[in-house]
This record gives structure tokens, C-alpha cells and sequence, in this order.
């Protein structure tokens, strides 16, 4: 506790946090929360999340805004930093009894958002339901018996350009793909190996016609912790409790890249507005950025003292000085954001933020940052900035620290570690035709047509009473890759996709400010604003610099 002579300032909650662009601001009438603003203290383990969606395809600001708060279920007109919120109103409420929403996500509004806008939810005891936030009925269920699963739901989404199949994971490392218009049965389904790679299987359900689940994904071995789908929807990256990043094409369901953490499991993850590249956090404390186009590890940033719980790219800070289309919202020099460590590359990562760099071949380099904010359990924002400097710092050790590359571990081949979907010729870079700007695609899935590695057609047998070929072939399939995850696991450090701390740039935050008494659970970033929730049940809205405005009251 701070004292009269100043004391611990690093233990006062801020109002305030300042950047390179300027101060971003809390606006006190616009937060969020239970109707009697009380604080909630009994969260246990299923941590406060937060979902928005916009009613309009003109309008960039969400409208919408859900959260769960222990039992409990919100659904609020969201009315940004320009008015009063008013927690008199919420267009849903729900209180369950003997489980938790733990997740959420809303669907595409097509039309009128009346008639086409869904809430989907995850549950603790692994139930899934689909509600329309507009009426007060039940919706549809699925896993009620839970004959599917028993473990906790971690993460639902809707699958791009879809509002009819959605994406469930659990802790128990499955992921599931659900179809609102197919056939749900309260018995166990009985699967069938549909792809297999060396850490990751597919699998369908053996029955003469569609049914739910329509494929079951197991990847690695842990919990699933969450799922990002791109910026063109093609791929998916998973990130999970043993410590992975995995990214699939989610179209052929190949896996095209991975990395792992420092040590730990990883917990949170989000992609670049262009798609290049993906930062994670988790239990390291640190926040890791990937070069989804390299398949490696660009850089590390340490600033937090705890677990990092959310994590998101900026898109309207984010600036590229090139043809692209990002805007550069500050011509402000940085303060901050110094590299450290002992890598012969480390040097300031704003110092020559508008400075001309040059390739191996002496070609131009576009200038880039990227913005990135994190929160964590030490009740912490971050706020990174990713430059140049940085994304190219191999450049200049290939170059100018050749000695390095020739004694480095980083040279190691690891080329049997790779899994057999990505070919050696494709590992540190994107398949050939792929284009990350791509406009998004409906993510449609292939039909049941199940084969096993070679791509080896599996007939399908329904006789029943005795274990049949298929069941032992799927477990045998499934202890596999449990073997192959725990092999790569001690193979990885010091190389491309586990590098040691002092092989790659360590950064550290633009700033570093305590926003709540409690955990910090996600952060959102939007034009005027940025949300951030905490554990007490708090959603909070900080105006970006020069977007302050007089809050109306209703």
C-alpha cells in the first residue's frame, strides 16, 4: 500500500497509461457490469470473457456487447465511449445452475440482425448452446448428456462466413466441428480415423449418414486452451497447455507450422491484421511473436510478472510505411520499447523506426510496427511495439555475425521433427499460391470421406457387437501422437521454434500500467477505444488519445 511519502506507486490502480501516439483515457460512465455494479468475488477458475459484435457491416463499432460473470449470462446494447451505459436494460440475462458459461462468440449478422444474429456458449461441464439474444428462449442444445465430452468447453467459435457450423475445443485437447442442421444423438458416437498427421488426428463419426459431431480434432497433449482463425479465414492456429502454437489449413486440415513456449503452456493468442505473423502468451510471463511466413520464432517481450490471459494485435496503431494500406496514426518518435538480452541483434527496436533498411541483396525494406497490448494475471496492461529492427534482426546476424550461424545451435537440422504434412521445402515458408491478403473465404468442409495418412480409402463397417478394426486403429493412431508430442517436446529448444532467450530480440513495453485490483482477463482494441475486463466482473473502455469525448446520459 502506497504511502503518505509516495510509497509503492507500482501497486496504484491507473486511470490513465500513456503511449508513443499519446494517453489513452478511462471513461468511468461507459463501463460495464452486473446491474448493481457490485463487484463479483467468486469466480473459482472460469475467468470473466467478453464477446462484441457489430449489427452493421458499415459500422466498425460493436453494438453488442455479452459477458459471464461467474454463473451468470449479460447481453447489453454496447454504446461505446459516447454514452452512459445503462445496466438497467440488458437485452439478456441468464443465471444457470450447476455449471458455468465459460466462453462465447457471436455469429455474422446476415440481413436483419433480428432474424440472423446468434450467441454461442461453452459450459464448464462441456455443454454447448446456441440462444438468440433478441428472444428469451432456451435455444438449441448440444452435448446435454454429455456423451461427447465431460471436460470443460475452453473455446467456441463460429466458423467464418457460417452461421450454421461452429467450433467447440476442450480441455481434454479435442476440438469439435458442430452443425446446427444435422442430427444430434444423446449416445456416444463411435469414431473413425479420417486424417492423421505425426501430431494431430481427425477424426469422423461412423454412421451411415451426418450426424454431430461431424469431425473431432486431437491435437497434441493437453488442454486446447484457445483458437484463432486468420485474417482470410484459411487457417486456424491452436495454441495449448503443452506448450504449442500449431497452425492448420483449416480447408485440408494439414498442419503448416508451429513454434513452442519458453516452457509452460501457452494460453492466449492472436493474428496480425495482414496475417504474417501470430503472438501467444502463457505461463513464461512472456509474449512470443511467430513469423507465420518464416515458421519461426521472431522475438520474445517481457514486461509481465504472472501468466498473460489476452493477448491482440492493434490494427489501428499498427503502421507500415510501404504501399500498404495500414495508417500511420503517429509520426512521434517512440519512447521506449529498448531491446535487451545478450543477442549480438539486440539493439533499440524504435531508435531507427523511420530509417531506410536495406536486405542482404541491398533492396529497400518496407519500415513496419506493429502494435500489440497483453494482460496478464499480475493485473498488467502491456502495450509492445514491433519494428523493423526486429522483424529483420536475423538479416543483420546472417550478415554481419556469420560466426554465429556457423557455431549456433539455431543450425541444427531438425528436419525429422517436422510434422509430414509440411514438406522440407515448405518448412520456413508459406505453401506456394497462399496469399495472406486474400479476400475471406466460407470455410466449407470436405466431405466424410475418411482416409488414414496415405490418403488410403477406409470402408466403412457398421457391424456391431465386437471391436471392430476402426476402433483399434484410432486408438493405436491416438497413443502415436501422444508419443510424437512428447518427443518433439525435448527436441525443439534452441532451435527456430523454441529459441533460447538469448538467440532471439527481447523486448520490452512501450508501457506498463496496473488497471485493476484483480486478474485482467482480455483486451480488445477498436478505433476510439480500448475494452479491457477484469475478474471482479468489470468491463472497462479506455479512450485513444485526442477521442475523449463528454458521455451523454441517457
Amino acid at each position: 500500500m502506497a504511502t503518505e511519502s509516495g510509497g509503492n506507486r507500482n501497486d496504484e490502480v491507473k486511470t490513465k497509461f500513456a503511449a508513443r501516439e499519446g494517453t489513452y483515457t478511462l471513461q468511468v460512465l461507459s463501463e460495464y457490469s452486473r446491474p448493481t455494479r457490485s463487484p463479483y468475488s467468486d469466480a473459482g477458475n472460469f475467468p470473466v470473457t467478453v464477446s462484441f459484435t457489430q449489427l452493421s457491416k458499415q459500422n466498425d463499432t460493436p453494438e453488442r456487447l455479452a459477458f459471464s460473470i461467474g454463473r451468470e449470462l449479460y447481453v447489453y446494447p454496447f454504446k461505446g465511449i459516447r454514452k452512459a451505459a445503462d445496466l438497467t436494460q440488458p437485452t439478456d440475462k441468464r443465471t444457470y445452475k450447476g455449471t458455468f458459461p465459460t466462453c462465447h462468440a457471436f455469429s455474422e449478422v446476415h440481413g436483419k440482425p433480428e432474424e440472423s444474429l446468434r450467441l454461442l456458449i461453452g459450459f464448464s461441464a462441456g455443454q454447448i448452446q446456441v440462444i438468440d439474444p433478441f428472444r428469451n428462449e432456451n435455444g438449441q442444445l448440444y452435448n446435454h448428456e454429455r456423451a461427447v465430452e465431460k471436460s470443460k468447453v475452453t473455446c467456441v467459435a463460429w466458423l467464418p462466413g457460417n452461421n450454421s457450423q461452429f467450433l467447440v475445443a476442450y480441455a481434454s485437447g479435442s476440438m469439435y466441428v458442430y452443425c446446427i442442421d444435422s442430427q444430434t444423438s444423446n449416445l456416444p458416437p463411435v469414431y473413425q480415423v479420417f486424417k492423421q498427421g505425426e501430431n494431430h488426428i481427425i477424426f469422423t463419426c461412423k454412421t451411415k449418414s451426418t450426424r454431430n459431431p461431424m469431425f473431432r480434432w486431437v491435437i497434441g497433449d493437453g488442454a486446447i486452451n484457445q483458437f484463432r482463425f486468420s485474417p482470410c479465414n484459411q487457417y486456424l492456429a491452436v495454441v495449448s497447455q503443452d506448450g504449442f502454437l500449431r497452425v492448420f489449413d483449416f480447408h485440408t486440415m494439414d498442419m503448416v507450422g508451429y513454434m513452442k513456449s519458453y516452457f509452460g503452456g501457452l494460453h492466449c493468442i492472436s493474428w496480425s491484421p495482414d496475417g504474417k505473423y501470430l503472438v501467444t502468451g502463457g505461463e513464461d510471463d512472456l509474449i512470443t511473436i511467430y513469423s507465420f511466413h518464416e515458421n519461426r520464432v521472431i522475438c520474445r517481450g517481457r514486461g509481465h510478472r504472472s501468466w498473460v490471459t489476452s493477448i491482440s494485435f492493434d490494427p489501428y496503431t499498427t503502421s507500415a510505411i510501404d504501399n500498404s494500406t495500414f495508417e500511420d496514426v503517429s509520426d512521434e518518435e517512440s519512447p521506449g520499447n529498448a531491446v535487451t538480452g545478450k543477442s549480438p541483434s539486440a539493439r533499440s527496436s524504435t531508435s531507427s523506426r523511420f530509417s531506410i533498411r536495406l536486405d542482404a541483396d541491398g533492396s529497400t525494406l518496407p519500415l513496419t510496427t506493429y502494435r500489440v497490448g497483453s494482460v496478464s494475471q499480475d493485473t498488467n496492461i502491456c502495450l509492445w511495439d514491433v519494428t523493423s529492427d526486429v522483424l529483420n534482426s536475423h538479416l543483420n546476424r546472417n550478415r554481419t555475425n556469420s560466426h554465429i550461424a556457423r557455431n549456433s545451435t539455431l543450425e541444427i537440422d531438425v528436419s525429422h521433427t517436422q510434422p509430414s504434412s509440411v514438406s522440407s521445402s515448405q518448412s520456413n515458408s508459406l505453401q506456394p499460391g497462399i496469399n495472406s491478403n486474400s479476400a475471406p473465404n466460407l470455410v466449407s468442409l470436405p466431405s466424410p470421406q475418411p482416409s488414414i495418412g496415405n490418403g488410403t480409402k477406409v470402408k466403412r463397417n457398421f457391424t456391431l457387437g465386437h471391436k471392430d478394426k476402426h476402433s483399434v486403429r484410432s486408438s493405436s493412431a491416438l497413443a502415436q501422437c501422444m508419443r510424437n508430442t512428447v518427443e518433439l517436446q525435448g527436441k525443439l529448444l534452441g532451435t527456430q521454434y523454441c529459441p533460447r532467450l538469448g538467440d532471439v530480440p527481447l523486448l520490452e513495453p512501450l508501457t506498463c500500467k496496473k488497471l485493476a485490483h484483480s486478474m485482467l482477463t482480455s483486451i480488445n482494441f477498436y478505433r476510439d477505444f480500448i475494452v479491457i475486463a477484469s475478474q471482479d466482473g468489470v468491463v472497462s473502455s479506455y479512450a485513444r488519445p485526442n477521442k475523449q469525448v463528454s458521455v451523454v446520459h441517457r
